[in-house]
């Protein structure tokens, strides 16, 4: 009998991207441990900005909110993206899942990890902006083998004059796709 376990390792990453009007200032990062929510706030010139998340293990979803205050629109882009395998400390890269499969559709952002050996993992997110528009720059299906993260421009939902952002990521192993969220 040979059990083989598929390795331990971060799923990706949710990139947010925004852009500031000045230098930010009094960033602010809590988290409240009764509630498993982290918060991150700064302020770009006189505006305060805000995000919020927290990670559901029992619906295997991330929930992540984006908003300015006092009417302040939100500008930004969200993709999912592999998570860097320069840093493991379990064991060669190798080890690492070998290729990612992203993809942009409509107001939707997808990841797939392929293991070496087969079998598949990945995340779906649903981004919502209120106030604004939601529109995809899908390029191709891009492969990513290790350590490649070239084409991150594409395969991204933006944003623009939004009131509020919200992000809304399913995580799966086996195969679990945007039809399905």
């Amino acid at each position: 009998y040979k059990h083989q376990v598929d390795p331990y390792h971060p799923l990706g990453d949710l990139r947010i991207t925004t852009t500031t009007q000045h230098p930010f200032t009094q960033y602010r990062r809590r988290l409240d441990f009764s509630t498993g929510e982290v918060a991150v706030t700064w302020r770009d010139g006189d505006e305060t900005f805000e995000r919020r998340v927290f990670v559901s293990r029992a619906d295997n979803a991330v929930v992540l909110r984006f908003r300015g205050d006092n009417g302040r629109k939100v500008d930004c882009t969200a993709a999912l993206i592999p998570h860097s395998t320069e840093r493991f400390d379990h064991g060669p890269v190798d080890k690492a899942p070998s290729t990612f499969e992203r993809l942009a559709e409509g107001q939707f952002i997808q990841l797939t990890g392929t293991y070496h050996r087969g079998g598949q993992f990945g995340a779906v997110g649903k981004v919502i902006a209120r106030g604004s528009g939601v529109a995809a720059q899908p390029g191709n299906m891009v492969t990513f083998m290790h350590k490649g993260h070239d084409a991150l421009k594409f395969n991204q939902v933006v944003m623009t004059d939004a009131d509020e952002i919200l992000v809304l990521v399913k995580v799966s192993v086996g195969w679990l796709a945007v039809s399905n969220i």
